[in-house]
């Protein structure tokens, strides 16, 4: 009865609503409850008995005994991946090793993927793994090419339904790289296979005009470029042809798609005013980048240490070395020191005239021929000097074969090809124009208009016009043009007739209506600004109907996506569907958690896998969504940080995940917040910390504006005599 009573005031709190007016003091709130009602930390009977039942997920001996027997791991391994798995078929696991061997693993090939992949000893031998590997022995890979595809990315085979995804993936990477070497290299440097990623990548670098030799040399020197989100590498790519990097230069243009790729903007911007601290102008700096860039991947030490050897040790001004950007990429110990002491030894000794930085770039094998070999005899520190034994000095700059002029070089960066890079910098007066059009046109603000002349130039008044009369008759007022132009500047540089409205007509031949279109681009421009219809939007619509079969769940997913994400969301499906999720809680979570869906796949098959050993039940829609939520956002040191601060407030190893059970957003919450309301419950109202188990939704509830005023309202009515009532 005590136990009844007591539920009575925590489900208070619970309720939806409550009176704001009546808002007391709670001082004496600790006093009714410890007095009345008190609460006990050992959990008695009902539901909190489950608090001890977790204690029961300890890794059993059986499993670390078989990992460490049948698998070879060692102690600490097995022990370890004892959390992810635990043994409950052991000839299940046995056929698993078998095919794996009968495939040509090694027990060693074993260990090492199991520690990877711990996962692969729950699949089915018979009916999931065995049918995949006889699918790659049939394409004509040998068993050393399927082992090294398993063991550099097992999640490409566990996760992806073999008619739904990999028989097609397959057959369509092929047509771009016919030989299996190529397409082992593409699914190593893979999370997963991204079939669609790939095909809208392939397509964007087609559309920029990129030659097929290009396109297969950026994916044998680059795979991670094709995996990467195609807005983005739209964006770049865009960003690459502006600065005058062209696919005739393959390996400049696939390493300059590579560096802008990994930067984000405030890195990029950064970059480039530290490359102008040391001496070059912001032409200059772009130049550089042109013509090597990799030396934008240094560090700004390593950076600053080679340009202060040039400048000081060499005499070289910062302009003469923008002829020769490749020498930045040279190790300075290795190569550069070296040939300079070399070279300034025959040059003391009268045996050559002039260096030139050419000496620096020369193959190893000709520079020692020519410098070393030929000079030994006469000097023979020379090859001190090559083997770095000998303090380098520094040169002249007399001894230079081309002495530096500044005005040269300022009319060698305003001829030819380099006048794009000036062009780029005297934006001013291209831009009123610009501005001038998406005040008047678009209805941006200035400082809007401003911002946005930064990605986009008017050229084509008329080209720009049709886009903007198209969304009009398409349903777009004039917010929401300015709204769309804002997000999306983009969108006025796309041909009206022959790239937007065809996807709009394809959107109202599958139903959407004209609101729904215009909130869908609002939401998502870059869908039909960068996405071929062909090759990416129609496959994409035809691949989410087998999740999402009506317009309405369609409509909703494409609302909250930042992009038409399909390998992601068809792989997180099919890692749902092989958890045994029903079909209804998978279409539920695609329509009301589309960015939990959508989440890179590799994490979210561990985070769906860890969420099953935590006992959640996929019927519960709400709490599965938010529990794979949580995991997502926080690395496993950051999970193993925050058990052990719960742990710290008062819970058991076991409650505290029975709390995240309950309630998994409430480890979204900060520490000192949790805390805080740990000490309210604990020290002002005399909760113990295992009887706030059973209620962790109220850590999801503002203290101030909920918790604080409904306990002034109990511990009024009941200071007054009232009865509380059962609800």
């Amino acid at each position: 009865m005590v136990a009844g009573r007591t539920n009575n005031y925590l489900v208070f709190l619970l309720n939806k609503t409550h009176n704001r007016s009546s808002c007391h003091h709670v001082s004496s709130c600790n006093s009714f409850f410890s007095r009345r009602h008190p609460f006990s930390s050992t959990p008695t009977s009902g539901e909190d008995d489950r608090v001890v039942d977790i204690s029961s997920s300890s890794p059993s001996s059986q499993t670390i005994s078989y990992l460490i027997e049948n698998c070879g791991l060692s102690s600490e391994s097995a022990l370890s991946v004892s959390k992810k798995f635990i043994l409950k078929y052991p000839r299940k696991t046995d056929s698993v090793l078998q095919i794996l061997r009968d495939i040509g693993f090694t027990n060693e090939q074993i260990t090492a993927l199991i520690i990877k992949c711990s996962r692969i000893l729950s699949v089915k031998p018979d009916r999931n793994l065995k049918p995949k590997l006889e699918f790659l022995i049939s394409q004509g890979f040998t068993q050393m090419e399927v082992v090294d595809i398993l063991l550099s990315n097992p999640y490409v085979l566990l996760n992806s339904s073999l008619q739904r995804k990999i028989i097609p993936s397959f057959t369509t990477i092929k047509t771009i790289f016919p030989t299996n070497a190529e397409v082992i290299k593409l699914f190593k440097h893979t999370c997963h296979v991204t079939t669609f990623v790939f095909l809208a990548n392939v397509e964007i670098l087609r559309r920029n005009e990129v030659p097929e030799s290009v396109i297969r040399k950026m994916y044998t020197r680059r795979p991670y470029i094709m995996a990467r989100n195609p807005n983005f590498l739209a964006r770049v790519i865009e960003k690459a042809l502006d600065l005058g990097i062209h696919p005739s230069k393959p390996s400049l243009f696939v390493d300059a798609i590579f560096v802008l790729l990994s930067s984000k903007s405030s890195t990029w911007d950064k970059k480039v005013m530290f490359c102008r601290s040391l001496g070059w102008s912001r032409e200059e700096t772009l130049l550089v980048f042109k013509r090597q860039p990799l030396s934008f991947t240094l560090s700004n030490t390593l950076l600053k240490k080679k340009m202060d050897f040039f400048t000081q040790k060499l005499g070289l001004s910062p302009k003469r070395l923008v002829s020769y950007a490749n020498v930045l990429r040279f190790s300075l110990e290795k190569r550069i020191i070296p040939r300079c002491s070399v070279l300034s030894l025959l040059i003391a000794k009268r045996l050559i005239k002039t260096i030139s930085l050419h000496h620096l770039k020369i193959s190893e094998d000709k520079f020692l021929s020519k410098f070393v070999e030929d000079y030994k005899d006469q000097v023979p520190e020379v090859v001190e000097a090559y083997n770095g034994k000998l303090d380098f000095k520094g040169l002249f700059p007399r001894w230079w074969k081309r002495p530096f002029s500044s005005t040269s070089t300022a009319t060698k960066l305003t001829k030819g090809e380099d006048d794009r890079v000036v062009d780029k910098s005297s934006s001013s007066s291209s831009s009123s124009p610009t501005i001038s059009y998406l005040i008047q046109n678009c209805g941006l603000s200035t400082q809007s208009a401003i911002s946005a002349s930064k990605n986009f130039k008017l050229k084509f008044p008329e080209k720009s016009d049709s886009v903007l009369r198209l969304l009009r008759d398409y349903g777009f007022n004039d917010k929401q043009i300015t709204a769309l132009i804002t997000k999306c500047t983009r969108m006025l540089k796309v041909r009206a007739d022959g790239n937007l409205r065809p996807k709009l007509e394809f959107l109202l031949s599958q139903g959407f209506t004209h609101p729904q279109i215009v909130e869908i681009m609002l939401n998502n421009p870059l869908l039909l600004t960068t996405s071929s219809l062909n090759m990416k939007i129609i496959p994409s619509f035809i691949s989410i109907r087998t999740v999402l079969p009506t317009n309405d769940a369609i409509f909703q997913f494409l609302k909250h996506t930042g992009y038409l994400s399909v390998p992601e969301l068809l792989t997180n499906v099919e890692t749902l569907r092989s958890n045994q999720v029903p079909e209804s809680v998978i279409r539920r979570i695609c329509t009301k958690y589309p960015k939990t869906i959508t989440r890179k796949s590799k994490c979210f098959a561990m985070a769906v896998e860890k969420i099953m050993d935590l006992g959640f039940e996929p019927s519960k829609v709400t709490v599965f969504a938010n529990a794979i939520s949580v995991l997502l956002s926080l690395k496993p040191a950051t999970w193993e940080r925050r058990m052990v601060f719960y742990m710290s407030l008062g819970w058991s190893h076991e409650e505290t995940l029975l709390a995240f059970k309950r309630q998994p957003l409430s480890f979204s919450l900060s520490n000192k917040l949790i805390k805080k309301k740990m000490d309210f419950f604990t020290q002002r109202l005399g909760c113990s910390p295992s009887r706030l188990v059973s209620y962790g939704n109220l850590f999801m509830f503002s203290l101030e504006r909920r918790i604080i005023p409904r306990c002034s309202v109990l511990n009024l009515l009941i200071t007054k005599g009232f009865p509380m009532i059962n609800s």
